[in-house]
């Protein structure tokens, strides 16, 4: 579900009102300024769950640490079949970055 938009103007007659609501558990809204989107109002619970998750995905990349690989690889192909197998892998790879991040997309707006 779509968070509700409201214009800066509308947003500033309204805080006070629109504080309450997300502070009472409702939808984020997302303001506007000449038609496109500039800020959200979240309810703290939503606010610090996102900042909760953002510093452990912080947190995780740095204590990933590059792969390496050590020794020697023969290679029982021709380069051109080296290069397709390359463009496979690099395709799946790109693919499987992208459900990662529709799911967690998913996930987060269904909260």
């Amino acid at each position: 579900m779509a968070a509700k938009s409201l214009s800066v103007s509308e947003a500033r007659k309204q805080f006070s009102r629109l504080v309450d609501g997300v502070s009472r558990g409702q939808a984020a809204l997302r303001i506007t300024q000449h038609g496109k989107a500039r800020a959200a109002l979240v309810g703290i619970k939503e606010y610090e769950d996102l900042s909760q998750k953002a510093q452990a995905y912080e947190r995780s990349k740095k204590k990933s640490k590059p792969f390496t690989v050590r020794g020697s690889l023969e290679i029982r192909c021709s380069s051109e079949q080296l290069i397709e197998e390359m463009r496979q892998i690099r395709a799946r790879w790109a693919e499987s970055i992208q459900r990662s991040s529709e799911d967690l997309a998913r996930a987060l707006s269904q909260r």
